[in-house]
């Protein structure tokens, strides 16, 4: 007996059998429309994202690479104002040297280790102004804002550092403050050692002016270029 094959009748009454040329034509123009579209709109995606990456990127990378024109700006202003330009005749006495062949100053620093140094400065300075300030003469809102000013400038500088970088830089620098907090507690916090310590850190700060000569460029678009790729790629 022969077998009659009827086959599958599509919604637009187009045989299943039939090849894509014989299918309704309005079905195929539809269908290349829709990956057009699905592929306009992966382009789009891609080329938007790519200039917010780009714009966002070339922003980061000024203001990283113009570290000198506003980081520790603000914290050296507020420590200039409230300390004299000279020790005071009575606290003489407690004059202290806390360099210790480090090498802290050295010229060989440059790059990352350059920031890292940097960063690690305003941390240790940072710890050392949350010490015993009592005797400090300093009133409770200038101490604030130059706790607040450092933090910011902390937090700053690692988005341009990224991943901790610079640790045996950090550790020259750690172990140069630790005796500089040393002194402090030996000399019972007083007002002369907190003269001594303020003359000190306005030296580092100095110092972080040279370190931010030194810094090189921040990262490059390529990476977030590859970044952004990766994750758009499949849409």
């Amino acid at each position: 007996m022969e077998h009659l094959n009827t086959g599958t009748w599509l919604k637009d009454g187009t045989d299943s059998r039939a090849s894509p040329s014989k299918r309704n034509p309005s079905a195929v123009q539809q269908g290349s429309r829709s990956f057009i579209s699905t592929m306009i709109s992966k382009g789009w995606l891609l080329c938007s994202g790519l200039v917010m990456m780009l714009c966002f990127t070339e922003i980061s990378s000024q203001d990283c690479n113009q570290l000198r024109s506003w980081l520790n700006k603000d914290n050296l202003k507020l420590l200039n104002s409230k300390m004299g330009s000279t020790i005071p005749l009575q606290c003489i006495g407690h004059v202290a040297n806390f360099s210790n062949n480090e090498g802290i100053h050295s010229n060989e620093i440059q790059g990352d280790d350059a920031k890292a140094a940097t960063q690690e400065i305003l941390q240790q300075t940072l710890h050392i102004f949350r010490q015993n300030h009592s005797e400090m003469d300093w009133d409770e809102t200038s101490i604030a804002g130059f706790q607040a000013g450092l933090h910011q400038d902390i937090e700053n500088l690692g988005r341009c550092l990224g991943a901790e970088k610079g640790n045996s830089i950090r550790q020259r620098v750690k172990s140069y403050f630790r005796r500089i907090n040393d002194y402090l507690k030996d000399d019972g916090y007083s007002l002369c050692a907190w003269e001594i310590v303020q003359m000190e850190v306005r030296q580092c700060f100095l110092l972080i002016d040279q370190l931010l000569k030194r810094t090189g460029n921040a990262g490059t678009f390529t990476k977030y270029f590859t970044i952004f790729r990766n994750k758009y790629e499949n849409l």
